[in-house]
C-alpha cells in the first residue's frame, strides 16, 4: 500500500494492491481441498506470520476469511485491524473471532505471537472439515478449546505428517506450540509437489463461481 498527500485539495490517497480472487473461507465452502494443497496454504500463510512475528507483531484475527487466495495461487493475509505490537510484552484482553481464538485468550491469560499459530491450526482444520470445529455453536467451541483443546478434531484420515503438524499448532499451552520458523521447517510443509495444480484448481473454482454469479449453472 502506498499513500500520497495531494495538494491543494488536501486529500489523502491510498493506493492498494488489487488481488483477483476470493477468501479462503469462500473457497472452502465450495471446494474440498486435497491435503497437499492444505500444506501449500499452511506454508504460504506461515511466510506472512514469520514476517510479522520476527518483528513481534501478532495478527490476532487470523482466520479463513482473512486469508486471500488469488487466481494465480498467491496467498496473502488481510485485515490488520487487531494487529498489535508486542515488543513491550504480552496482552491480556480477548480479541478476534470466537472459533479461532486461542485458549490463553479465552482464559484471559497473557497472549503473545503464538496466538496466531493456534488460529492457523484452526484455519487448516477448516479446510478438512469445510467449516471450523463445532461450527454450530461458538460457545461450545470456546468451551472445548479452553478445557481440552481441539486435537481430537484432527481428521484421522490425514497423513501422520499432517496430524503431527496440526498437533504442533494446537498445543493448549502456548509455550509448547511450534513457532512459524519451526513449522516452515516441518516435513509436511516441505514435501515436494505441494504447489502442483494449485493455480489450475483455483482458476476452475473462480471461473465456475463467476458463471454462477452470472446466472449460469
Amino acid at each position: 500500500m502506498r499513500c500520497w498527500h495531494v495538494q491543494p485539495e488536501n486529500d489523502l490517497w491510498l493506493v492498494t494492491e488489487y488481488l483477483h480472487g476470493r477468501t479462503l473461507a469462500e473457497v472452502a465452502q465450495i471446494h474440498t481441498f486435497a491435503e497437499q494443497h492444505i500444506a501449500y496454504v499452511a506454508r504460504e500463510v506461515l511466510q506472512g506470520l514469520k514476517f510479522l512475528h520476527s518483528r513481534k507483531y501478532a495478527h490476532r484475527d487470523l482466520k479463513s476469511s482473512n486469508i486471500m487466495m488469488s487466481v494465480t495461487g498467491h496467498i496473502k493475509l488481510i485485515d490488520f485491524g487487531l494487529c498489535v505490537d508486542l515488543n513491550d510484552g504480552p496482552r491480556i484482553h480477548m480479541v478476534g473471532s470466537p472459533y479461532w481464538v486461542s485458549p490463553e485468550m479465552i482464559k484471559k491469560e497473557p497472549h503473545h505471537i503464538q496466538t496466531d499459530i493456534w488460529s492457523l491450526g484452526v484455519s487448516l482444520l477448516e479446510l478438512f472439515l469445510m467449516g471450523p470445529p463445532y461450527s454450530g455453536s461458538a460457545i461450545k467451541c470456546m468451551y472445548f478449546v479452553a478445557v481440552q483443546g481441539l486435537t481430537d478434531q484432527i481428521p484421522k484420515t490425514a497423513s501422520p505428517e499432517c496430524r503431527n503438524f496440526l498437533s504442533l499448532c494446537l498445543k493448549v499451552d502456548p509455550k509448547e506450540r511450534a513457532t512459524a520458523d519451526e513449522l516452515l521447517e516441518d516435513i509436511w510443509t516441505n514435501k515436494s509437489g505441494i504447489s502442483k495444480g494449485v493455480t489450475d484448481f483455483i482458476k476452475d473454482i473462480f471461473l465456475n463461481h463467476t458463471f454462477k454469479d452470472m446466472g449460469f449453472e
